[in-house]
Protein backbone atom coordinates (compact mmCIF):
# COMPACT_ATOMS: atom_id res chain seq x y z
CA UNK A 1 0.00 0.00 0.00
CA UNK A 2 1.19 3.55 -1.29
CA UNK A 3 2.26 6.05 1.30
CA UNK A 4 0.47 8.43 -0.86
CA UNK A 5 -2.66 6.71 -0.77
CA UNK A 6 -2.27 6.87 3.10
CA UNK A 7 -1.97 10.05 3.17
CA UNK A 8 -4.98 10.89 0.96
CA UNK A 9 -7.18 8.54 3.08
CA UNK A 10 -5.69 10.40 5.85
CA UNK A 11 -6.23 13.73 5.12
CA UNK A 12 -9.94 12.96 3.62
CA UNK A 13 -10.89 11.82 7.08
CA UNK A 14 -9.36 14.91 8.35
CA UNK A 15 -11.63 16.64 6.06
CA UNK A 16 -14.44 15.16 7.46
CA UNK A 17 -13.91 16.02 11.21
CA UNK A 18 -13.44 19.33 10.09
CA UNK A 19 -16.84 19.80 8.17
CA UNK A 20 -18.77 17.94 10.79
CA UNK A 21 -17.16 19.68 13.82
CA UNK A 22 -17.67 22.86 12.02
CA UNK A 23 -21.40 22.71 11.84
CA UNK A 24 -21.83 21.59 15.43
CA UNK A 25 -19.69 24.61 16.47
CA UNK A 26 -21.77 26.58 13.98
CA UNK A 27 -25.04 25.03 14.93
CA UNK A 28 -26.44 24.95 11.38
CA UNK A 29 -24.81 24.61 8.02
CA UNK A 30 -23.03 27.23 5.66
CA UNK A 31 -22.12 26.78 1.73
CA UNK A 32 -18.32 27.28 3.35
CA UNK A 33 -18.72 23.65 4.46
CA UNK A 34 -18.92 22.31 1.40
CA UNK A 35 -15.44 22.94 0.78
CA UNK A 36 -14.44 20.45 3.37
CA UNK A 37 -16.92 17.96 2.15
CA UNK A 38 -16.14 17.92 -1.27
CA UNK A 39 -12.30 17.87 -0.59
CA UNK A 40 -13.12 14.06 1.82
CA UNK A 41 -15.07 12.40 -1.23
CA UNK A 42 -12.04 13.64 -3.71
CA UNK A 43 -9.29 12.32 -1.60
CA UNK A 44 -11.22 9.24 -0.26
CA UNK A 45 -11.78 8.42 -3.83
CA UNK A 46 -8.37 9.28 -4.68
CA UNK A 47 -6.96 6.89 -2.00
CA UNK A 48 -8.91 4.51 -3.10
CA UNK A 49 -7.98 4.25 -6.81
CA UNK A 50 -3.90 4.53 -5.67
CA UNK A 51 -3.99 1.51 -4.15
CA UNK A 52 -6.83 -0.46 -5.91
CA UNK A 53 -5.18 -3.65 -6.22
CA UNK A 54 -4.69 -4.07 -2.45
CA UNK A 55 -8.05 -3.44 -2.24
CA UNK A 56 -8.72 -5.92 -4.41
CA UNK A 57 -6.25 -8.49 -3.43
CA UNK A 58 -7.64 -8.11 0.58
CA UNK A 59 -11.11 -8.31 -0.89
CA UNK A 60 -10.37 -11.56 -2.27
CA UNK A 61 -9.17 -13.60 0.82
CA UNK A 62 -11.24 -16.23 2.22
CA UNK A 63 -10.76 -14.86 5.93
CA UNK A 64 -11.87 -11.59 4.55
CA UNK A 65 -14.98 -13.16 2.79
CA UNK A 66 -16.07 -14.62 5.99
CA UNK A 67 -15.18 -11.52 8.27
CA UNK A 68 -17.52 -9.02 5.45
CA UNK A 69 -20.45 -11.50 6.02
CA UNK A 70 -20.32 -10.41 9.79
CA UNK A 71 -19.19 -7.02 8.87
CA UNK A 72 -22.10 -6.30 6.49
CA UNK A 73 -24.53 -7.68 9.04
CA UNK A 74 -22.80 -5.21 11.68
CA UNK A 75 -23.28 -2.22 9.19
CA UNK A 76 -26.83 -3.31 8.25
CA UNK A 77 -27.80 -3.66 11.97
CA UNK A 78 -26.07 -0.23 12.60
CA UNK A 79 -27.70 1.17 9.74
CA UNK A 80 -30.96 0.47 10.56
CA UNK A 81 -30.68 1.09 14.59
CA UNK A 82 -29.26 5.00 13.35
CA UNK A 83 -32.23 5.23 10.64
CA UNK A 84 -34.85 4.50 13.48
CA UNK A 85 -33.17 6.68 15.65
CA UNK A 86 -33.43 9.54 13.46
CA UNK A 87 -36.73 9.04 12.48
CA UNK A 88 -37.69 8.68 16.11
CA UNK A 89 -35.97 11.80 16.69
CA UNK A 90 -37.42 14.21 13.50
CA UNK A 91 -40.94 12.83 14.16
CA UNK A 92 -43.10 12.60 17.48
CA UNK A 93 -45.21 9.49 17.02
CA UNK A 94 -47.30 8.51 19.76
CA UNK A 95 -49.18 4.70 19.72
CA UNK A 96 -51.70 4.64 22.57
CA UNK A 97 -52.58 1.22 23.36
CA UNK A 98 -54.07 2.12 26.59
CA UNK A 99 -58.08 1.39 26.47
CA UNK A 100 -59.20 4.70 28.15
CA UNK A 101 -56.24 6.65 25.43
CA UNK A 102 -54.67 7.98 28.26
CA UNK A 103 -51.97 8.85 26.20
CA UNK A 104 -54.08 10.78 23.56
CA UNK A 105 -56.05 14.21 24.09
CA UNK A 106 -59.25 14.00 24.32
CA UNK A 107 -61.05 15.36 20.55
CA UNK A 108 -62.40 18.69 23.06
CA UNK A 109 -58.88 19.07 23.42
CA UNK A 110 -57.05 18.96 20.24
CA UNK A 111 -60.04 21.32 18.64
CA UNK A 112 -59.19 23.97 21.56
CA UNK A 113 -55.29 23.66 20.80
CA UNK A 114 -56.09 24.24 17.10
CA UNK A 115 -58.01 27.17 17.88
CA UNK A 116 -55.34 29.27 18.90
CA UNK A 117 -54.33 31.85 16.30
CA UNK A 118 -50.81 33.32 17.99
CA UNK A 119 -48.31 32.54 20.12
CA UNK A 120 -49.52 30.57 23.30
CA UNK A 121 -46.63 30.32 25.19
CA UNK A 122 -46.47 28.03 28.69
CA UNK A 123 -43.80 28.59 31.02
CA UNK A 124 -43.10 26.00 33.66
CA UNK A 125 -40.79 26.93 36.77
CA UNK A 126 -39.37 24.58 38.50
CA UNK A 127 -36.74 23.76 41.03
CA UNK A 128 -33.81 21.55 39.48
CA UNK A 129 -33.64 17.95 40.35
CA UNK A 130 -36.77 17.91 43.31
CA UNK A 131 -39.30 18.25 40.94
CA UNK A 132 -37.27 16.23 38.29
CA UNK A 133 -40.66 13.71 38.27
CA UNK A 134 -43.13 16.29 37.92
CA UNK A 135 -41.38 17.52 35.33
CA UNK A 136 -41.28 14.79 32.96
CA UNK A 137 -44.81 14.61 33.79
CA UNK A 138 -45.65 17.90 32.62
CA UNK A 139 -43.61 17.52 29.88
CA UNK A 140 -45.12 14.44 28.60
CA UNK A 141 -48.55 15.86 28.75
CA UNK A 142 -47.57 19.42 26.96
CA UNK A 143 -46.34 17.44 24.43
CA UNK A 144 -49.88 16.43 23.12
CA UNK A 145 -50.45 20.06 22.96
CA UNK A 146 -47.70 21.05 21.23
CA UNK A 147 -48.43 17.78 18.39
CA UNK A 148 -51.95 19.35 18.09
CA UNK A 149 -50.99 22.97 17.40
CA UNK A 150 -48.01 24.52 16.13
CA UNK A 151 -48.95 27.75 18.03
CA UNK A 152 -47.85 26.28 21.67
CA UNK A 153 -44.44 26.95 22.77
CA UNK A 154 -42.91 25.52 26.15
CA UNK A 155 -40.41 26.79 28.99
CA UNK A 156 -38.82 24.72 31.38
CA UNK A 157 -37.45 27.49 33.89
CA UNK A 158 -35.28 26.85 36.73
CA UNK A 159 -36.37 29.23 39.37
CA UNK A 160 -33.52 28.79 41.57
CA UNK A 161 -31.32 29.78 38.62
CA UNK A 162 -33.56 32.48 37.21
CA UNK A 163 -35.66 34.06 40.49
CA UNK A 164 -36.04 37.51 39.11
CA UNK A 165 -38.31 36.28 36.55
CA UNK A 166 -40.05 33.12 38.50
CA UNK A 167 -41.27 35.95 40.75
CA UNK A 168 -42.76 38.15 38.20
CA UNK A 169 -44.98 35.22 37.62
CA UNK A 170 -45.24 33.37 40.83
CA UNK A 171 -46.52 34.67 44.20
CA UNK A 172 -44.62 34.73 47.41
CA UNK A 173 -46.06 32.40 49.28
CA UNK A 174 -45.78 29.96 45.94
CA UNK A 175 -42.58 31.04 45.41
CA UNK A 176 -41.10 29.33 49.20
CA UNK A 177 -43.19 25.69 48.72
CA UNK A 178 -41.89 23.20 46.33
CA UNK A 179 -43.76 21.94 43.08
CA UNK A 180 -44.19 23.12 39.51
CA UNK A 181 -46.02 26.61 38.73
CA UNK A 182 -47.18 26.65 35.13
CA UNK A 183 -48.50 30.01 33.47
CA UNK A 184 -49.32 31.01 30.18
CA UNK A 185 -49.06 34.31 28.34
CA UNK A 186 -51.56 34.91 25.83
CA UNK A 187 -53.13 38.10 23.55
CA UNK A 188 -51.38 40.40 26.19
CA UNK A 189 -52.61 37.94 29.64
CA UNK A 190 -51.68 35.80 31.61
CA UNK A 191 -53.17 32.60 33.27
CA UNK A 192 -52.17 30.16 36.20
CA UNK A 193 -52.85 26.91 35.65
CA UNK A 194 -53.53 25.33 39.15
CA UNK A 195 -53.38 21.91 38.12
CA UNK A 196 -50.41 21.38 35.61
CA UNK A 197 -50.99 17.59 35.51
CA UNK A 198 -54.64 17.44 34.45
CA UNK A 199 -55.75 17.73 31.02
CA UNK A 200 -58.88 19.43 31.82
CA UNK A 201 -57.28 22.17 33.89
CA UNK A 202 -54.98 22.87 31.12
CA UNK A 203 -57.57 23.14 28.17
CA UNK A 204 -59.44 24.98 30.90
CA UNK A 205 -57.25 27.23 30.95
CA UNK A 206 -56.85 27.71 26.69
CA UNK A 207 -60.55 28.40 26.85
CA UNK A 208 -60.56 31.03 29.23
CA UNK A 209 -57.42 32.64 27.41
CA UNK A 210 -59.27 32.86 24.17
CA UNK A 211 -62.15 34.15 25.64
CA UNK A 212 -62.35 38.45 24.54
CA UNK A 213 -64.79 38.40 28.06
CA UNK A 214 -66.87 36.32 29.96
CA UNK A 215 -70.67 35.92 29.40
CA UNK A 216 -73.34 35.84 32.92
CA UNK A 217 -75.23 33.46 34.03
CA UNK A 218 -77.69 34.49 36.16
CA UNK A 219 -79.60 31.97 38.77
CA UNK A 220 -83.24 32.76 39.53
CA UNK A 221 -84.03 32.57 43.56
CA UNK A 222 -86.89 33.27 46.00
CA UNK A 223 -89.03 30.13 45.01
CA UNK A 224 -86.75 27.69 47.10
CA UNK A 225 -84.03 26.99 44.18
CA UNK A 226 -80.46 25.67 45.16
CA UNK A 227 -78.05 27.81 46.47
CA UNK A 228 -75.52 29.09 44.64
CA UNK A 229 -73.41 30.68 47.76
CA UNK A 230 -73.60 27.22 49.99
CA UNK A 231 -70.39 25.54 51.05
CA UNK A 232 -69.36 22.36 49.24
CA UNK A 233 -70.42 20.19 52.32
CA UNK A 234 -74.03 21.12 51.34
CA UNK A 235 -75.06 18.68 49.10
CA UNK A 236 -78.59 20.19 48.29
CA UNK A 237 -76.38 23.64 47.01
CA UNK A 238 -75.10 24.69 43.92
CA UNK A 239 -71.89 26.02 44.63
CA UNK A 240 -69.98 23.27 42.71
CA UNK A 241 -71.76 23.71 39.70
CA UNK A 242 -71.09 27.57 40.15
CA UNK A 243 -67.30 26.60 40.24
CA UNK A 244 -67.29 24.67 37.01
CA UNK A 245 -69.14 26.99 34.98
CA UNK A 246 -66.65 29.76 36.38
CA UNK A 247 -64.05 27.26 35.18
CA UNK A 248 -65.21 27.69 31.81
CA UNK A 249 -65.51 31.12 31.71
CA UNK A 250 -68.76 31.73 32.97
CA UNK A 251 -69.47 34.45 35.52
CA UNK A 252 -72.41 33.09 37.96
CA UNK A 253 -75.02 35.83 39.72
CA UNK A 254 -78.48 34.87 41.61
CA UNK A 255 -80.98 37.25 40.74
CA UNK A 256 -84.40 38.07 42.01
CA UNK A 257 -87.12 38.83 39.42
CA UNK A 258 -88.83 40.83 42.62
CA UNK A 259 -85.97 43.41 42.41
CA UNK A 260 -85.52 44.19 38.84
CA UNK A 261 -87.54 45.66 36.47
CA UNK A 262 -86.56 42.78 34.01
CA UNK A 263 -83.90 40.23 33.39
CA UNK A 264 -80.90 42.15 32.95
CA UNK A 265 -79.44 42.44 29.44
CA UNK A 266 -75.71 41.35 29.99
CA UNK A 267 -77.46 37.42 30.78
CA UNK A 268 -76.71 34.95 28.69
CA UNK A 269 -78.52 32.64 30.14
CA UNK A 270 -80.86 32.47 32.76
CA UNK A 271 -81.34 29.47 34.87
CA UNK A 272 -84.56 27.96 37.43
CA UNK A 273 -82.94 25.12 39.21
CA UNK A 274 -84.78 23.04 41.81
CA UNK A 275 -87.24 25.81 42.15
CA UNK A 276 -90.15 24.50 44.57
CA UNK A 277 -93.31 27.37 45.30
CA UNK A 278 -95.16 29.56 42.91
CA UNK A 279 -93.89 32.45 40.62
CA UNK A 280 -95.84 35.16 40.30
CA UNK A 281 -97.81 36.38 37.05
CA UNK A 282 -95.19 39.27 36.96
CA UNK A 283 -92.13 37.47 36.99
CA UNK A 284 -93.22 35.24 34.39
CA UNK A 285 -94.02 38.35 32.17
CA UNK A 286 -90.24 39.36 32.98
CA UNK A 287 -89.12 35.76 32.00
CA UNK A 288 -91.32 35.61 28.76
CA UNK A 289 -90.28 39.22 27.73
CA UNK A 290 -86.44 37.57 27.48
CA UNK A 291 -87.51 34.58 25.94
CA UNK A 292 -89.13 36.95 23.35
CA UNK A 293 -86.06 39.30 22.73
CA UNK A 294 -83.95 36.10 21.85
CA UNK A 295 -83.62 34.69 25.65
CA UNK A 296 -81.86 31.03 26.48
CA UNK A 297 -83.39 29.36 29.83
CA UNK A 298 -82.34 26.60 32.07
CA UNK A 299 -84.82 24.62 33.91
CA UNK A 300 -84.36 21.75 35.96
CA UNK A 301 -87.45 20.84 38.10
CA UNK A 302 -88.05 18.21 40.52
CA UNK A 303 -91.40 16.11 40.05
CA UNK A 304 -93.93 16.67 43.28
CA UNK A 305 -93.34 20.32 43.50
CA UNK A 306 -95.55 23.25 44.15
CA UNK A 307 -94.87 25.66 41.48
CA UNK A 308 -96.56 26.26 38.02
CA UNK A 309 -93.22 26.81 36.01
CA UNK A 310 -95.01 23.22 34.02
CA UNK A 311 -98.03 25.38 32.51
CA UNK A 312 -95.24 27.86 31.92
CA UNK A 313 -93.12 25.53 29.67
CA UNK A 314 -96.36 24.62 27.87
CA UNK A 315 -96.20 27.41 25.78
CA UNK A 316 -93.05 26.86 24.67
CA UNK A 317 -94.50 23.38 23.05
CA UNK A 318 -92.97 21.33 26.86
CA UNK A 319 -95.12 19.09 28.59
CA UNK A 320 -93.05 18.33 32.16
CA UNK A 321 -95.11 15.48 32.90
CA UNK A 322 -95.21 15.94 37.27
CA UNK A 323 -94.67 12.15 36.84
CA UNK A 324 -91.51 9.48 38.40
CA UNK A 325 -89.67 7.49 36.47
CA UNK A 326 -88.24 4.55 38.30
CA UNK A 327 -85.81 2.09 37.34
CA UNK A 328 -86.14 -1.48 39.17
CA UNK A 329 -83.46 -2.83 37.86
CA UNK A 330 -81.41 -0.16 39.47
CA UNK A 331 -78.67 -1.39 42.19
CA UNK A 332 -79.19 1.76 44.30
CA UNK A 333 -83.18 1.80 44.46
CA UNK A 334 -85.54 2.30 42.36
CA UNK A 335 -85.50 6.27 42.34
CA UNK A 336 -82.32 6.46 41.46
CA UNK A 337 -82.34 6.23 37.59
CA UNK A 338 -78.94 5.98 35.93
CA UNK A 339 -79.06 7.01 32.17
CA UNK A 340 -77.45 5.66 29.19
CA UNK A 341 -79.17 6.34 25.63
CA UNK A 342 -79.18 9.70 24.64
CA UNK A 343 -79.75 11.30 21.66
CA UNK A 344 -77.01 11.00 18.49
CA UNK A 345 -78.56 14.44 16.59
CA UNK A 346 -78.30 16.42 19.77
CA UNK A 347 -75.63 18.44 20.07
CA UNK A 348 -75.84 18.10 23.70
CA UNK A 349 -75.13 14.47 23.70
CA UNK A 350 -73.86 13.37 20.31
CA UNK A 351 -70.47 12.53 21.62
CA UNK A 352 -71.93 10.98 24.96
CA UNK A 353 -70.93 7.22 23.86
CA UNK A 354 -71.32 5.38 26.58
CA UNK A 355 -71.27 7.83 29.21
CA UNK A 356 -73.78 7.25 32.09
CA UNK A 357 -75.64 10.03 34.02
CA UNK A 358 -77.36 9.59 36.99
CA UNK A 359 -80.61 11.22 38.84
CA UNK A 360 -82.93 11.06 41.86
CA UNK A 361 -86.56 11.03 41.65
CA UNK A 362 -86.30 12.08 38.03
CA UNK A 363 -89.68 13.25 35.72
CA UNK A 364 -90.34 12.39 32.32
CA UNK A 365 -90.31 15.54 30.02
CA UNK A 366 -91.30 15.48 26.36
CA UNK A 367 -92.10 17.57 23.61
CA UNK A 368 -95.71 18.45 22.99
CA UNK A 369 -95.85 18.76 19.22
CA UNK A 370 -93.79 18.89 16.23
CA UNK A 371 -93.38 22.63 14.86
CA UNK A 372 -91.53 24.53 11.76
CA UNK A 373 -90.92 27.11 13.63
CA UNK A 374 -89.51 24.74 16.34
CA UNK A 375 -86.30 22.79 16.90
CA UNK A 376 -87.04 20.37 19.37
CA UNK A 377 -84.77 17.58 20.52
CA UNK A 378 -85.18 15.03 23.61
CA UNK A 379 -81.68 14.17 24.28
CA UNK A 380 -81.60 12.08 27.65
CA UNK A 381 -83.53 8.51 27.98
CA UNK A 382 -83.74 6.23 30.70
CA UNK A 383 -83.24 2.73 30.44
CA UNK A 384 -85.13 0.71 28.35
CA UNK A 385 -86.73 -1.02 31.69
CA UNK A 386 -87.63 2.32 33.33
CA UNK A 387 -91.49 2.27 34.67
CA UNK A 388 -93.49 5.37 35.06
CA UNK A 389 -95.58 6.38 38.52
CA UNK A 390 -97.73 9.64 39.00
CA UNK A 391 -97.10 9.33 43.02
CA UNK A 392 -94.54 8.00 45.29
CA UNK A 393 -97.89 6.08 47.36
CA UNK A 394 -97.10 2.33 47.42
CA UNK A 395 -100.24 1.54 45.87
CA UNK A 396 -99.54 3.36 42.78
CA UNK A 397 -99.73 1.38 39.46
CA UNK A 398 -96.32 1.29 37.25
CA UNK A 399 -96.68 1.75 33.77
CA UNK A 400 -95.47 -1.11 31.31
CA UNK A 401 -91.47 -1.00 30.78
CA UNK A 402 -89.68 1.30 28.61
CA UNK A 403 -87.37 4.25 27.96
CA UNK A 404 -88.58 7.78 28.77
CA UNK A 405 -87.52 11.27 27.91
CA UNK A 406 -85.39 13.21 30.91
CA UNK A 407 -84.67 16.09 29.01
CA UNK A 408 -85.44 18.03 25.81
CA UNK A 409 -84.40 21.17 24.29
CA UNK A 410 -86.41 23.58 22.20
CA UNK A 411 -85.08 26.07 20.62
CA UNK A 412 -87.24 28.75 18.32
CA UNK A 413 -85.98 29.07 14.87
CA UNK A 414 -87.73 32.64 14.29
CA UNK A 415 -85.06 35.30 13.99
CA UNK A 416 -83.78 37.52 15.24
CA UNK A 417 -85.62 36.73 18.56
CA UNK A 418 -85.05 33.24 18.78
CA UNK A 419 -85.09 31.40 22.03
CA UNK A 420 -83.44 28.59 23.37
CA UNK A 421 -84.78 26.49 26.40
CA UNK A 422 -83.34 23.13 27.50
CA UNK A 423 -85.42 21.38 30.62
CA UNK A 424 -84.62 18.43 32.62
CA UNK A 425 -87.05 16.65 34.83
CA UNK A 426 -84.46 16.80 38.01
CA UNK A 427 -82.66 19.02 39.83
CA UNK A 428 -80.58 16.75 42.26
CA UNK A 429 -78.15 15.66 39.42
CA UNK A 430 -77.08 19.43 39.93
CA UNK A 431 -76.93 19.32 43.69
CA UNK A 432 -72.96 19.24 45.49
CA UNK A 433 -73.99 15.49 46.14
CA UNK A 434 -74.31 14.37 42.24
CA UNK A 435 -72.78 17.26 39.52
CA UNK A 436 -69.69 14.92 39.33
CA UNK A 437 -71.02 11.95 39.42
CA UNK A 438 -70.67 9.86 36.26
CA UNK A 439 -70.94 12.50 33.60
CA UNK A 440 -73.49 14.91 35.32
CA UNK A 441 -70.87 17.66 34.75
CA UNK A 442 -70.75 17.05 31.44
CA UNK A 443 -73.88 16.99 30.87
CA UNK A 444 -74.50 20.22 32.19
CA UNK A 445 -71.45 21.91 30.73
CA UNK A 446 -72.77 20.96 27.33
CA UNK A 447 -76.53 21.85 27.94
CA UNK A 448 -75.14 25.68 28.79
CA UNK A 449 -73.01 25.53 25.80
CA UNK A 450 -75.93 24.72 23.44
CA UNK A 451 -77.97 27.05 25.26
CA UNK A 452 -75.24 30.35 25.14
CA UNK A 453 -73.74 28.78 22.06
CA UNK A 454 -70.56 28.55 22.88
CA UNK A 455 -69.65 25.11 20.87
CA UNK A 456 -65.76 25.59 21.86
CA UNK A 457 -66.64 24.56 25.50
CA UNK A 458 -65.87 21.62 26.56
CA UNK A 459 -66.40 18.58 28.85
CA UNK A 460 -63.49 15.93 29.10
CA UNK A 461 -64.32 12.83 31.27
CA UNK A 462 -61.92 11.75 33.50
CA UNK A 463 -59.33 9.35 32.48
CA UNK A 464 -58.85 6.60 34.57
CA UNK A 465 -56.79 3.46 33.83
CA UNK A 466 -58.39 0.29 34.44
CA UNK A 467 -56.92 -2.34 36.24
CA UNK A 468 -55.56 -5.37 34.62
CA UNK A 469 -55.83 -8.52 35.90
CA UNK A 470 -54.28 -11.68 34.47
CA UNK A 471 -55.72 -15.25 35.86
CA UNK A 472 -53.17 -17.80 35.48
CA UNK A 473 -55.00 -21.11 34.88
CA UNK A 474 -52.86 -24.06 34.95
CA UNK A 475 -53.02 -24.55 30.78
CA UNK A 476 -51.38 -20.76 31.13
CA UNK A 477 -49.03 -20.97 33.66
CA UNK A 478 -47.41 -23.67 31.55
CA UNK A 479 -48.22 -21.98 28.66
CA UNK A 480 -46.25 -19.29 30.21
CA UNK A 481 -43.30 -21.50 31.78
CA UNK A 482 -42.73 -23.21 27.94
CA UNK A 483 -42.58 -19.77 26.35
CA UNK A 484 -40.25 -18.08 28.80
CA UNK A 485 -37.62 -21.06 30.25
CA UNK A 486 -38.56 -24.16 27.81
CA UNK A 487 -37.89 -22.09 24.39
CA UNK A 488 -34.93 -20.39 25.14
CA UNK A 489 -33.63 -22.93 26.80
CA UNK A 490 -33.73 -25.08 23.72
CA UNK A 491 -32.68 -22.62 21.26
CA UNK A 492 -29.23 -22.06 23.39
CA UNK A 493 -28.71 -25.60 23.24
CA UNK A 494 -28.83 -25.66 19.60
CA UNK A 495 -26.47 -22.38 19.13
CA UNK A 496 -24.28 -24.50 21.18
CA UNK A 497 -24.53 -27.33 19.31
CA UNK A 498 -24.02 -25.79 16.25
CA UNK A 499 -20.64 -23.30 17.68
CA UNK A 500 -18.94 -26.85 19.42
CA UNK A 501 -19.69 -28.63 15.80
CA UNK A 502 -17.74 -25.68 14.15
CA UNK A 503 -14.81 -25.47 16.53
CA UNK A 504 -14.45 -28.84 15.35
CA UNK A 505 -13.60 -28.19 11.75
Amino acid sequence: MSRLGHISLGISLLCLLVAFGARYIIGGWINFLFVPLISFVVLFILGLIINYKYYIEFLTLKTTKNSLNMGTLIVLGAFTFGIVNYLGIRTNVNFDLSSEKLYTLAEQSSEAAKSLTEEFKVLVFHRGEPDAVLRRRARELLDLYKNASNNITVQFINALDEPLRAKRYISKQDYENRGLYIYVDYGGKTFKVDHPQKEEQFTQVIIKSTRSKNHKIYFLRDHGEGDIKSEDSNESGLSRLKKTLEDYSFEVEELSLNKTIAVPKDAKALAIVGAKFQFSSKEFNKIESYLNKGGRLLVALDPGQRTDLPNFLKKYNIDFKDNYVLDPNSSVGQAVVIATLYSKKSRITKKFGDRTTIFNLVSEVQVLDSSKSLESDSFVFSGTGSVIINDVKPTSNAADQNSYPLAVAVRSKVEPAAYSIAVFGDSDFLTNQFVFALSNRDLIVNTIAYLTEQNDLIAIRPKIPESSTIVLTRSRSLGVVFGAIIIPLLLFMAAFMLWFSNRGN
